[in-house]
């Protein structure tokens, strides 16, 4: 069973970084205003949801305390792609120190449960249409960020 006290301090961090870090690639993939309200709703709720049963929610039981302490996450600096950039490295990291610590079944619910984040995220907002009409649930780009999410994180 993975604690925290498996991990390094700079893993840590990354790891409990990264869960902020797959909402806002998504956000910032296709910003706009009305969305990006409910996305980061979205973000919140999702990431304090219960942890998955079994060994595959086990990293997110052991997150799940992290995340509801109160505390302060800085995001890089930086504007549009150079910023989802940077927010990338995050996510390769935290994959990294999963898939060096945890069992094979803990590292892919760690990584299941940040695309689960980001798909949330994703599916918040309808994009494009007018006033709620039309539109669609995910957008080309919010797309194309979840796949690469999934590429970053090997899944």
């Amino acid at each position: 069973m993975v604690s925290k006290e498996d991990f390094t301090h700079d893993e840590w961090e990354e790891l409990v970084f990264a869960t902020v870090a797959v909402g806002n690639i998504i956000i910032h993939s296709d910003l706009n205003v009305l969305g990006a309200v409910a996305e980061t709703s979205a973000l919140v709720k999702t990431s304090l949801a219960d942890p998955a049963p079994g060994p595959a929610g086990e990293m997110q039981r052991v997150l799940y305390q992290a995340l509801r302490e109160p505390g302060e996450i800085e995001l890089p600096k930086g504007k549009g792609p150079e910023f989802v950039d940077a927010l990338f490295v995050h996510v390769q990291a935290a994959g990294a120190a999963v898939d060096r610590v945890c069992t094979p079944e803990e590292a892919a619910g760690y990584k299941d449960f940040l695309a689960s984040v980001a798909l949330a995220v994703a599916e918040a907002h309808k994009d494009g249409g007018h006033f709620g009409i039309g539109g669609v649930l995910v957008s080309d780009k919010e797309k194309a960020a979840l796949a690469r999410i999934d590429e970053t994180l090997g899944r």
